[in-house]
């Protein structure tokens, strides 16, 4: 599983280790794009507005995430680079566990908090339920989202960057059928289906 990056050709090296990288970065930023679309072309103006409204709270997120992710990716390449094996595994295990808190916290801060967030970020009165609704079930997501950035982090630290991205390839695939599917009849879910 765990590459040696000191070998080969650097350009070739750093291209082939950072692509995967750049491309899942990508991917992750899909989520919220794909949702907007989907409820841009299925829905109303309103549920629209109401999951656009919310962006910059979950790019926000979405960007704690990855830096956090990339602050312990730097801790587990350093011990596994110096051979420190049984402190690179314990360094994974407290990536996992801090990503897990983190994402509980920013689940319970944002499903108890979203009045005060959707407030703060001067959500107008006529696509607040819908913006809150959005909200919350982002919230909700939290936990997985940041489990899977230290998992990824973990991953991209031992020289393995292809994997998360199939993962992340594969889950948005999934999060785009669920998204048609839920917002479609019978279900018409709207905002909540996406």
């Amino acid at each position: 599983m765990a590459k040696d990056l000191t070998i080969g050709k650097p350009f070739k090296v750093i291209l082939t280790f950072a692509l995967p990288m750049i491309i899942a970065n990508i991917f992750q930023q899909l989520y919220n794009i794909v949702d907007t679309a989907v409820v841009g072309q299925l829905c109303g103006s309103a549920e629209l507005a109401g999951v656009g409204s919310t962006a910059s709270m979950v790019f926000l997120v979405v960007q704690v995430a990855m830096g956090a992710s990339v602050g312990c990716s730097v801790v587990i390449s350093q011990l596994f680079g110096a051979k420190r094996l049984k402190d690179t595994k314990t360094a994974i295990y407290t990536t996992l566990v801090t990503m897990g808190v983190m994402g509980a916290v920013f689940t319970l801060v944002g499903v108890v908090f979203a009045d005060g967030i959707l407030n703060m970020l001067s959500t107008p009165a006529d696509i607040y339920a819908l913006a809150k609704q959005y909200l919350q079930i982002y919230f909700y997501g939290c936990i997985p989202m940041l489990l899977y950035n230290g998992i990824t982090s973990a991953f991209n630290a031992l020289g393995e960057s292809k994997l998360p991205l199939y993962f992340l390839i594969f889950s948005s695939f999934v999060n785009i059928g669920l998204d048609f599917l839920l917002v479609l009849p019978p279900f018409n879910m709207g905002v909540a289906g996406v």
